[in-house]
């Protein structure tokens, strides 16, 4: 029994539609899985926009913070922060410390450190406090701060 070309080409088509069904069902499934995490980011982001506006129009650095941290505390900032294994930092360096009461809510793939290069993302933030420490007559001071959401 021999079969003809055309015979052939419609096998071929129903092969590709359901192969191409199949494609669609899998991404189907995988939309419905991360729609809801997706709505929840964007939900938070809707909430934490007037916050994320207000510490723009407010420009709060590091170093005005650390030299008035009376007018700093419950501020809103959105500084550049990496996260080494123990600590958080201000900037690309580690000469600026920040102790984050929430640190474990900020999502570490987005602050890595990768090989010794320090990579920094923008944060949003709040300043809870100030610590200080005093070694051998020398007062040390370090912002304590709360994560809200990251740009």
């Amino acid at each position: 029994m021999t079969v003809s070309g055309q015979t052939k080409n419609i096998f071929y088509l129903l092969c590709a539609a359901v192969a191409a069904a199949m494609l669609l069902a899998l991404f189907a499934g995988l939309a419905r899985n991360l729609t809801p995490a997706f709505r929840a980011r964007l939900q938070k982001k809707a909430a934490s926009a007037p916050v994320f506006k207000k510490a723009r129009e407010l420009g709060l650095t590091y170093e005005a913070a650390l030299s008035s941290p009376v007018n700093a505390i419950n501020k809103p900032v959105l500084w550049c922060v990496h996260l080494s294994s123990a600590q958080a930092y201000h900037g690309q360096g580690t000469e600026n410390p920040l102790d984050i009461s929430n640190k474990e809510e900020m999502p570490w793939q987005l602050y890595p450190n990768r090989r010794g290069h320090l990579y920094c993302r923008n944060a949003l933030m709040e300043i809870t406090g100030v610590k200080t420490y005093d070694f051998a007559g020398v007062r040390v001071l370090r912002l304590q701060t709360r994560f809200i959401d990251y740009r």
